[in-house]
Parts: structure tokens; sequence; C-alpha cells
């Protein structure tokens, strides 16, 4: 070691020897040293290519070249810092564009309308990521909004955006989140977007200077295979917005979500579809919360030759005055507003022959002054007569002290095979079934009731 300067000779002389470079240690019991540029190469960070990440200097040529520069499947990490883009960063190739989550990591876009992220699909991207950061409009009251993105997807129909996903991503007052603009491809079922298998997880809109007013924009058709889960936010028009002339719009997943709307009277919906699409169908939403300020759950336009079909709503909280709003379709399972429906179901697998036997199957607990629709199903196999099933639909009625069955339809095929009946004590009605058994082989039995209006609870009674 020079006494003077502290370098060993060594580092004079050149380039150092291998037992001389830098280690990294990593703190897991066993494995092994690595050399630190190596363990530096691991991830590309902004700050890496020149990014001030203050917070106000416009990064975005910096963060542009590294994106760049990096190889397909790399990993660019974004550091805890406030990111001003003034630009758009547009992306061409699958990259995880990583956040150290969504308070910490926060990309303010300035006030121009232009897209914060471009995605340039001239070829296939697929394994795209963008997680664990918040994305901010920030922009003054009077400016024009004429609706640029947070992140905007172009390309020809020849070339697929799929197999991605966004997840754990606050976006504040944007015009709209996302926007899915490709060239739709020409199928049997008409112009599809190759926008599509995208997952969308933890999700967030907030209003910034502006309010949101699309969460997603699909304007060439939904594309297919596009799931939303975990969504929460408040928006002016529609979370949810697929369009285009001849456009393929269905197969549509949306999940365990709370979406509010601006109350500003201006329309907003959960879901719109614009005119003259095509397809239709399968646009199923499951388990969420329509909250204050949201107009309609669907904003669906009539116009068109293909009817709606297959659209499922259930599971779901409607509240705050919104709105289940469909044109008339076929094949939909709906559940709108201060619907009282109860389904539960019982099976006796094994049931000994030689003739006939009775089994309890259920029994309703009923408020006093309510009344309920109760639909009775059995199947199962009769010894010595095959397999049967019987429908039957009862009328109850419940006053303070009693409840009144009366029973509406009866339908046994064959007759006399399962009957069902009722019988009532007190504010409880008890619901069974005899098999006409006449062989001494082994029957089966199963069961369902479905009970529709009033205050009421169903009690599976097996024995």
């Amino acid at each position: 070691m020079d006494p003077l300067t502290k370098i060993h000779p060594s580092m004079l002389a050149g380039p150092l020897p291998p037992d001389h470079l830098p280690t990294y240690q990593p703190r897991v019991a066993g494995a092994p040293a690595r050399s630190i540029f190596d363990r530096l190469a691991d991830d590309l960070t902004v700050i890496d290519a020149g990014a001030v990440c203050d917070g106000s200097t416009d990064d975005t040529a910096a963060i542009q070249r590294l994106i760049d520069d990096a190889a397909a499947g790399a990993a660019i990490r974004l550091p805890a810092r406030d990111i001003r883009v003034e630009g758009t960063l547009t992306i061409r190739r699958p990259l995880t564009i990583v956040g150290a989550g969504r308070a910490a990591t926060r990309i303010i876009k300035g006030r121009a309308n232009s897209p914060l992220f471009k995605v340039v699909v001239d070829q296939t991207i697929e394994d795209f990521g963008m997680s664990d950061l918040s994305l901010i409009k920030d922009c003054l009251a009077g400016d024009e909004y004429i609706g640029g993105p947070a992140v905007l997807v172009e390309g020809p129909s020849t070339t697929f955006f799929q197999w991605s996903r966004f997840e754990n991503i606050t976006a504040y007052g944007f015009h709209t989140f996302f926007r899915a603009a490709q060239a739709p491809a020409l199928t049997p079922f008409g112009y599809e977007s190759p926008t599509a298998w995208l997952t969308f997880n933890n999700i967030v809109l907030r209003p910034w200077t502006k309010h949101t007013v699309h969460g997603w924009q699909f304007t060439q058709g939904s594309g297919t295979g596009n799931s939303f889960s975990r969504i929460s936010g408040v928006v002016s028009g529609a979370f949810w917005r697929y369009e285009g002339n001849a456009c393929v719009v269905g197969d549509v997943l949306i999940s365990s979500s709370h979406l509010a709307g601006t109350g500003e009277g201006l329309g907003s919906v959960a879901i719109s579809i614009g005119p003259n699409t095509v397809y239709r169908q399968r646009v199923a939403v499951d388990n969420i919360q329509i909250d204050a300020g949201l107009d309609r759950v669907f904003g669906f336009d009539a116009t068109g030759s293909i009817p709606y079909s297959n659209m499922r709503l259930v599971g779901c909280n409607v509240g705050g005055g919104a709105e289940v709003d469909l044109p008339p379709s076929r094949s939909m399972e709906v559940a709108d507003q201060e619907v009282s429906d109860w389904r539960a179901g019982i099976v006796y697998p094994v049931l000994p022959g030689g003739g006939p036997i009775t089994k309890p199957l259920f029994q309703i607990t009923m408020a006093a002054w309510t009344a309920t629709l109760v639909e009775i199903v059995a199947t199962g196999l009769v010894a010595g007569v095959g397999p049967s099933i019987t429908v039957k639909r009862f009328a109850l009625r419940a006053s303070s002290s009693a409840i009144t069955i009366t029973a509406l339809t009866n339908e046994e095929q064959p007759a006399g095979a399962i009957t069902v009946a009722a019988s009532a004590s007190g504010g409880v009605v008890s619901f069974t079934a005899t098999m006409g058994i006449t062989a001494a082989s082994t029957s089966d039995l199963e069961a369902q009731i479905r009970a529709t209006g009033g205050r009421f609870a169903i009690i599976r009674t097996p024995g």
C-alpha cells in the first residue's frame, strides 16, 4: 500500500485482478459471494441513466434512454422519489417497470395532453408488467382536457399486446387510465382488438386537479380474456368504455371492486358499450360494490343488429341509487337492488330400497307479515321406478301467529315417484320428499330450494 495515496499498487497498474474485485455477499445463509458489478447489473434504475428524480426536473429523456437500451424482459426500477415526465415514454418490447410502492414512487406527468406511457406494438409484446407506483396528471383546472391517457396502446392488427399485467397502481387525474387503440383484426365474430389476455389488479382511480373520466377505454372492441379485480375509485364517465363500429365486445371479467361516480350528473356508469358493436356477450360482473355518484351499472347502446346476451351481475351491492339498465337481452343472470333470493341444496347419495321412504329437506323461518315464493326441485333414482324429477312451487304467507301454505304448481315425472310436501308449525315451514320405492335396490335423492321475496332464513335439515 502506498503510504501517501493509500492506494494499492495493483490499482495503479491497470485493471484490478480478480482477487481484488469488490464483492457482494447476500444475506442469505449459504449464498455465494458475487462480483459487485454483476450484482449492479441485475436491475436497471433510472438514476443510472441520468434521471434526477426531484419532482421538478424533466426526466423524460433520461428514462427513455434507459427504456431504449434495456433488453427484452429487463426490469426497470424506479426509486422512492417523485419523478417528473413532461413528454411521453415509448415502449416497444416487454419490460417490467417497478416502483418502490404507490406512496413512494410517483411519476408526475406535465400539462401536455399526450400519453405518459405509449406501448407501440409493432411486434407482439407478452409478459409486460407495471406495478407499485402512482401516476399523476399535473394540470391546471382551466387546462384543455382532451383525453391524454396514462397508458396508451397502439399498433397494427397483425401483432398482439397480451399476457401482461398491471397491478398496485394509483392513477390521479388522468382523463383515462388505460386506452387500447390498436387496430382490430377481422375474425369470424367481427373486428377484434389484439390487446387481450391482460390482468389488472388493485388499480385505484383518484382525482387530482381533475376527475378521471374513463378508467379503461377500448376504442376497437374489448379484446378477449381481459380481467379486472380489486378496482376502486371515482369516475365521471365510465370505468370501462368499449366501442368501435363492427368491433367485438365481450369475454370480460370484473370482480371484487368498489366503484363510485362523481355525482355531477354526467351519466357515470360502470360499463359502457357503444353503438354498432358486435358479439355483445359474456360480460361477468361479480362481487362488486356500486356506490354513491354512479348513475348506472350498465350503459349499453342498443343501436346495432346484435342483441346483448349472457350478461352476469351477481353477488354485488348495488347502492347509491344506481340503476341496472339493460336493453332487452337473453341468457342473463342479473341481481338488481333489493333482491331477496336464497338457494340451498341437499343430497342423500344412498337410500335403502324395499318400500316408500320420506326424507327431510329444508326448513324456512319467516318474519311475521311477510310473503315468500318457494320452489323445490327434487331429482333422484327411485328403485323400481327409474330416474325421476318433481318441481313444486309454494306461496308462503306469514301472519303474527301462523303461516299459510298454498301449493301453486306440481310437476311429477313420473307421477308419484317423488312427492314433495310442506307443513307449518309456528313461524317455521318444513319440506319433505317421499320416494315411491318399489324394489329392494338402493335409491338416491337430491333436492334444491329457491326462495324469493320477503324476509326469511333457510335451514338444511338432513336426516
